[in-house]
């Protein structure tokens, strides 16, 4: 199996819940506490994790709940890239789930999460492209080289001021290093937390 590599969001207890960090299996430090069994993100936070991206293969997983039809969104960012939940400046695409090098180019999934609704999502980079997965279902694929952020959770800092602001709640949040296979995608699906309705 492949090394875990970082983030992980999930519930500690009914009552409260905390943002701890994981390098190898091995808790490195709790930053935050929202309460809950999972992270509300109200288009007004961000969480600062300040790791360094993931280089070669990896992957990125979390459950996500999505408030509104934001205009761009982020679920995990750094100063170079960033994982969105709603993606802006992709003409038609405009809202869909994406990837951005900023500065550089906005991409676009041909995928739109949906209101109201818990999905799993996982992003794959396999050294050539990143495939989004819904539910362990391979939805989307496109052909972008980067690495997998790993700076900050539900926005990033751009002038001294917050962007691309996500407003959803996000839970079990985890970046691996590789490209796991569907199998393994369909195994973390599967293990739905149980604070998820």
């Amino acid at each position: 199996m492949k090394t875990i590599l970082a983030v992980i969001l999930s519930a500690i207890s009914i009552q409260a819940s905390t943002l701890s960090l994981y390098l190898d299996g091995r808790n490195e430090a709790t930053k935050w506490d929202s309460g809950g069994g999972f992270y509300k993100f109200n288009g007004d936070r961000q969480v600062k994790l300040n790791l360094a991206p993931v280089n070669g293969a990896w992957t990125v997983c979390a459950w996500v709940r999505k408030h509104a039809d934001d205009r761009s969104g982020a679920l995990i960012t750094d100063d170079v890239q960033g994982i969105k939940l709603s993606q802006v400046n992709a003409g038609r695409r405009d809202g869909n789930v994406g990837l951005t090098l900023f500065g550089v180019k906005d991409h676009a999934f041909s995928y739109k999460l949906p209101v109201n609704q818990w999905v799993f999502l996982s992003f794959v980079y396999d050294g050539n492209h990143v495939s989004l997965y819904v539910d362990a279902i391979l939805r989307s694929r496109l052909y972008v080289r980067m690495q997998a952020p790993r700076a900050r959770v539900g926005g990033r800092i751009w002038n001294g001021k917050l962007h691309d602001s996500a407003h959803a709640d996000i839970d079990d949040l985890s970046v691996w290093k590789g490209a796991l296979p569907q199998s393994l995608l369909e195994d973390l699906w599967i293990s739905t937390p149980s604070m998820i309705e």
